[in-house]
């Protein structure tokens, strides 16, 4: 097996104790009795599409699993990239995390689900039964990824390995427009956007002859005290309800190919 497993980390258990994790069978693996255990594949090439897909065979109300990406300097069952769930311990929903930072993501999943991790470039996303949970995280693209696998109290998966066997998880030029849309109009975007429409309005000057200059544009800026004419008070109420009619079209709409 590609998989490098290590077990030494007992997070909220008092102990480390029964049964160690195990390869039961190839490519499946049941995770320790109690603690984590954590499964690490080679590292990816940097820069591309990849994927690793994970079959929940087993998991106890009590156990926890996560999946994910790392780098080769960010290893354990708590670093990296991750989708986890656990209905006992995290409730019925699904959850993120950046190394220990975490948030509610997608669906929880449950013994059966069929679950895939993606990273396209940077971009990390994940599947449940083939149902795109969103994009989870905006990481540089230039690290060579590694697949994880973290199992809490004897929970059992199987994991395919192909990058092949997955390939209809990877964003289509479609999505990728509406990953690079969305990426474009965070919320630093429309702070940005929206201060550039609000100084443009407020300081444009109006030239009779069509021409525009600094000079007029300061004269006008230090007549008004920063402080803008009624006309352009309205006008750039126009220009934020124009920009908030951007922002939430799709990207096919608002940034057509």
């Amino acid at each position: 097996s590609e998989w490098e497993l290590s077990e030494d980390v007992r997070g909220s258990e008092k102990e480390l104790s029964g049964a160690e994790a195990e390869e039961f069978c190839p490519n499946s693996w049941r995770g320790r009795e109690r603690g984590w255990c954590c499964l690490v594949g080679r590292p990816r090439q940097s820069g591309g599409r990849h994927a690793f897909a994970v079959r929940v065979r087993k998991l106890p109300r009590d156990a926890v699993l996560r999946i994910g990406w790392q780098t080769c300097d960010d290893i354990g069952p708590f670093e990296g990239w991750s989708y986890y769930a656990s209905q006992g311990s995290f409730g019925s929903r699904g959850w993120k995390a950046r190394g220990r930072t975490w948030e509610p993501y997608g669906s929880c999943f449950a013994e059966g689900d069929l679950l895939t991790a993606c990273v396209d470039r940077g971009i990390i996303a994940f599947f449940r039964n083939g149902e795109h949970q969103g994009n989870a995280f905006y990481a540089p693209g230039g690290l060579e990824f590694r697949p994880f696998v973290a199992m809490k109290r004897a929970a059992e998966v199987e994991i395919s390995e192909a990058d092949a066997e997955v390939a209809d998880a990877f964003a289509t030029p479609e999505q990728l427009r509406e990953m690079a849309w969305g990426a474009r109009l965070n919320r630093r975007g429309y702070m940005l956007v929206l201060f550039q429409v609000f100084f443009l309005c407020l300081v444009r000057p109006s030239a009779t002859d069509g021409a525009q200059s600094w000079d007029a544009l300061k004269s006008e800026y230090d007549s008004r005290f920063g402080f803008p004419a009624p006309a352009k008070s309205e006008a750039l109420a126009r220009h934020f309800a124009e920009v908030h009619r951007v922002l939430s079209l799709r990207a096919s709409e608002g940034w057509p190919s």
